[in-house]
């Protein structure tokens, strides 16, 4: 077993195709292999059955098996995919057909490709008749309800990584021609809460809340994924606004001094104190940003094996800028109390960087970048 030092628990084996057969064939045939019974068929039936599904419309997991949605739908596709960044493989079984199909590619596009190829494999060989669903003409009027950012459950909630989710997010959107949009792929509703692609067979199938509300969807045939709909402060676009917003005005902190320096080293007591809070906030959060940034360079892929330490340097900052961010709010009450600083605009600006702080303090705080949280 081979476990990725940098994210949670996970496994990968090292099997050649032959014993990945020889594997496929003692479950295809009850467990039994060379005449021995190696897994009792009660116990294979349970790893194959549904163990739990999100909807009984949409497959779901067995005990170690996942149910896949791939040809017909009584081929009853059975197994598990895998992968790491470097290569990614199909295990898949029907006991119907009594069928296995193991492959795996490497390489760069190794997914891709792939996934490119385990489909068109299935579509060729054991084809799925796809019908033409017309849209249902006042599905406009109730689309925006699934309209959301959507994150998956299966994500760190507690490590540094959390904030990944963030790039993996699906995006849904309601289209004029009474269709959805899920993640750049059309689809048209088939029932309640339930869709299928435009010009395939993938299916999704949408959850309601206790009030009603559209809370997540699952994907047939990928029981592990289950998707959440995301609050408006979990996704990209208020994320990327905020800390884009909070970074200019910290530049805005730097420009500030560079053309009023002398007025800076004229200052006393407290002005004096409270722009110095102002660059201490600015600086710890700009050098977060710097050694995070030199830490990250190298790629997703070899932070999977390795975390520089530039990155593991650059999480002092964020607890810095935390304690920065505190005191800047202490100071802020004191500029606003005696009336300090040049003016009313100036105090205005002075709490504009208050604001600034404390919202980096809780983007730190929110997505584990206070302390240390990383798999080591």
């Amino acid at each position: 077993m081979k476990l990725f030092p940098t994210s949670g628990q996970q496994g990968a084996a090292a099997v050649t195709a032959h014993d990945m057969a020889i594997f496929a064939r003692a479950l295809l045939n009850g467990g039994v292999f060379d005449g021995r019974q190696i897994l009792k068929e009660e116990t294979l039936q349970k790893m194959i059955d549904d163990g739990f599904s999100h909807d009984n419309r949409v497959r779901g997991m067995g005990l170690g098996f996942i149910k896949r949605r791939l040809g017909p739908d009584d081929l009853e596709i059975f197994g598990h995919d895998g992968g790491t960044t470097i290569f990614s493989s199909h295990f898949g079984m029907s006991k119907k057909a009594d069928f296995m199909l193991f492959s795996s590619f490497s390489g760069p596009g190794a997914k891709q490709t792939h996934g490119d190829f385990v489909k068109s494999f299935y579509d060729e060989f054991f084809p799925h008749e796809i019908t033409v669903v017309a849209p249902p003409a006042d599905f406009a009027e109730r689309g925006k309800r699934y309209e959301g950012t959507y994150h998956s459950w299966r994500a760190s909630f507690t490590k540094l990584e959390s904030l990944l989710g963030l790039a993996n997010a699906k995006k849904v959107v309601s289209l004029p021609d009474n269709l959805l949009m899920i993640g750049g792929t059309r689809y048209v509703e088939i029932d309640n809460n339930l869709f299928r692609e435009v010009d395939d067979y993938g299916r999704v199938a949408f959850q309601e809340g206790a009030n009603g509300e559209i809370s997540g969807f699952v994907i047939d045939g990928f029981g592990v994924m289950q998707f959440y709909k995301a609050p408006f402060y979990e996704t990209g676009g208020f994320t990327g606004l905020f800390v884009g917003l909070s970074l200019m005005i910290f530049v805005g902190v730097f420009l500030r001094l560079a053309y009023q320096y002398s007025e800076f080293r004229a200052l006393q007591g407290r002005e004096k104190k409270a722009f110095t809070a102002s660059i201490f906030v600015a600086v710890t959060n700009f050098l977060f940003v710097i050694f995070a940034a030199i830490g990250v360079k190298g790629g997703l892929i070899a932070l999977m094996y390795e975390l520089p330490i530039t990155l593991k340097f650059s999480l002092i900052f964020p607890m810095l800028a935390t304690l920065a961010a505190l005191h800047h709010v202490y100071c802020a009450a004191q500029v606003w109390r005696h009336s300090l600083l040049v003016g009313y605009w100036g105090r205005v600006r002075y709490s504009l960087v208050t604001l600034c702080a404390l919202f980096m303090a809780w983007f730190y705080y929110y997505w584990n970048f206070l302390g240390f949280n990383y798999f080591s």
